[in-house]
């Protein structure tokens, strides 16, 4: 892949806005420290790894007052997403996958469980990805939602 494709923390705030249906408060230092897990050291030619570490990380640093599960949910999918990597997940299986995905330091293994394609990408729109997995998962990202915090 020629290039990585990642979210900034304005793309967060409005993955948040989305998912939440609200204007949050927010701790901006843990929202930029759950973004920077996107990238990696060195050579960054891993974004499965990546997308490993961001999920977790984002969810773990509870930038927001409620959300943040789903956030790190619709983000780690929209980053795999814009860089080609296409899962085989549903929306009957997203809160599984989540938990699974967060009882570890890294979510890299349960994303390989999962992935089921990758190519190159097609120059989506970070809005209309998000807006495409906020159609394809809206049981998860509401059950999501509602969870206590990680």
């Amino acid at each position: 892949m020629a290039y990585v494709h990642y979210l900034t923390v304005q793309d967060i705030l409005w993955i948040h806005l989305q998912v939440t249906g609200s204007v949050s408060p927010f701790d901006y230092a843990k929202l930029e420290d759950g973004a920077y897990f996107q990238y990696n050291y060195g050579r960054h030619a891993d974004e499965l790894s990546q997308a490993g570490r961001f999920l977790p990380g984002l969810a773990r640093k509870q930038a927001f007052p409620h959300g943040n599960e789903a956030v790190a949910f619709v983000a780690c999918l929209a980053f795999l997403k814009l860089n080609g990597i296409e899962l085989d997940l549903k929306d009957a299986n997203g809160t599984q996958f989540m938990h699974e995905a967060l009882e570890h330091e890294s979510a890299l293994e349960p994303l390989r469980r999962w992935v089921k394609d990758i190519h190159e990408p097609h120059g989506e729109t970070v809005q209309d990805t998000v807006l495409e997995i906020l159609a394809e998962f809206p049981k998860t990202i509401a059950a999501l939602a509602k969870a206590p915090a990680a």
